[in-house]
């Protein structure tokens, strides 16, 4: 068979087509996940490079975040490529990227009286992002070279926590009360430490908008998504689960909920604490008050069961040390704001009073929750969880060790074990869906 030699100006417009292609797929056309998405002209400038350089980390600040001072932030994102076929792909089937995604939400307290919300962060900048303090990108479940990290090879989503209500406020006019407290045994009287006005307590309302965002940039279809945090960013796990779960239907979504325990016992959650944070965050959008028939010590834990009862079928998992002190000195403020002409308030509020012989603060954390009943605590948590519920509870090296709090964005989230099982392997069995609970009990 002979073929008719083509015209001049067929072969002219075929070096046009090729040259055109050639560029858009070495320059300006990213293929990215999801559907085929936008044209890559549409993504945002800040964060194109997390697809034109796969494996490291930006900052995207169109994300549009606000923290609790009014400032706006945005979001870590890291994209991993992957060499396997993809139902998501891109235009071309070029350069797929994961179809598994990690959302996590930072920690780092909360702001719920004066205290508090001056060991909170107001603000989170892209420089903040960047510094020796961040992960790094590198450190425990970021970390993309350890064989042993059941996640090292999906995409991420790191969510700042810049609005002191544990990822679960919906009140952009939050005030918080002034607190009255006794110095210590020796002083008459009160004395007020100042309330906290003009507070956007908006940490449900911006996970909201990291949803709409990486279904709009990121995509929709992935086989897994990991919603997980630390401390704080626990806490917002469970918070947020529900509309991480709706923004994703196709995708077996997990959460994992690191240090952040929502206890049961009144000794440890009385309902003065949990109605301050009620009414100062406003949580009805996590959870609806409740019916006359609640009792108001049992509001805030109502959540476990609510996830599971919409989502029966879920991997839920909870991690953490059996003696934490962080989280013990968190929830001595139940007690203090309870009783607060009681021992142990006198002793907290004195110690966060603390001044040098300048008179320069020094507060010192003191817990009035004992090592022992902290442990009792978890494993009664434990007990009432409901399915699909399941928990890890690792023993400190050194139970004097205050630092022992977290695991995830630490070398220990490799190192900590628990009936023998590393965390790291346990956590794989929570995404299969395979996890038993582990403990020393």
């Amino acid at each position: 068979m002979r073929y008719a030699p083509r015209s001049p100006r067929s072969l002219a417009a075929l070096l046009v087509f090729c040259v055109t292609a050639l560029l858009l797929s070495g320059c300006d056309w990213i293929p990215r996940p999801g559907n085929g998405g936008p044209n890559p002209s549409d993504l945002p400038a800040d964060l194109r490079p997390a697809f034109q350089q796969p494996g490291e980390w930006v900052f995207a600040e169109s994300a549009g975040l606000t923290c609790r001072d009014g400032s706006s932030t945005g979001i870590g994102v890291r994209l991993q490529e992957d060499d396997k076929p993809s139902r998501r792909g891109g235009p071309f089937h070029l350069n797929n990227y994961s179809d598994n995604l990690v959302i996590f939400m930072e920690g780092g307290g909360a702001c719920f009286n004066f205290p508090s919300c001056l060991q909170n962060r107001p603000s989170f900048s892209k420089a903040e992002f960047f510094s020796d303090d961040f992960i790094g990108g590198y450190s425990g479940i970021f970390d993309a070279t350890r064989a042993e990290n059941p996640v090292a090879d999906w995409n991420f989503v790191y969510v700042p926590y810049c609005t002191g209500d544990e990822h679960a406020g919906s009140n952009p006019n939050g005030s918080v009360p002034p607190v009255d407290f006794i110095l210590d045994g020796n002083l008459d009287g009160q004395t007020d430490l100042p309330g906290v006005p003009n507070q956007q307590f908006v940490g449900h309302d911006n996970m909201g908008r990291v949803v709409d965002y990486v279904q709009q940039y990121l995509g929709t279809d992935y086989d897994n998504v990991l919603l997980t945090g630390s401390s704080a960013g626990g806490v917002g796990t469970l918070a947020n689960y529900q509309q991480v779960a709706d923004g994703f239907p196709h995708a077996k979504v997990t959460a994992l909920d690191d240090a952040g325990p929502v206890f049961y016992d009144d000794a440890f959650l009385p309902a003065v604490l949990q109605q301050l944070w009620r009414t100062t965050w406003d949580v009805s959008e996590v959870l609806p008050p409740p019916g006359g028939s609640v009792d108001p010590s049992d509001d805030i834990e109502r959540i476990y069961q609510a996830i599971a009862d919409e989502h029966p079928e879920a991997s839920l998992g909870l991690i953490s040390y059996e003696r934490d002190f962080t989280i013990r000195y968190f929830y001595s403020f139940g007690e203090a704001l309870e009783n607060p002409t009681s021992p142990c308030a006198v002793d907290l509020w004195s110690g966060l009073l603390k001044t040098d012989a300048d008179g320069n603060p020094t507060p010192e954390r003191r817990s009035c929750i004992s090592a022992e009943d902290y442990e009792d605590a978890l494993y009664a948590l434990r007990d009432r969880l409901p399915d699909p519920w399941t928990t890890f509870y690792a023993v400190e090296s050194d139970p004097a060790d205050a630092a022992r709090h977290t695991f995830l964005r630490a070398e220990r989230f490799y190192e900590a074990t628990a009936e023998g099982q590393t965390l790291s392997a346990w956590i794989a069995d929570l995404i299969n869906g395979d996890a038993d609970d582990r403990g020393s009990r």
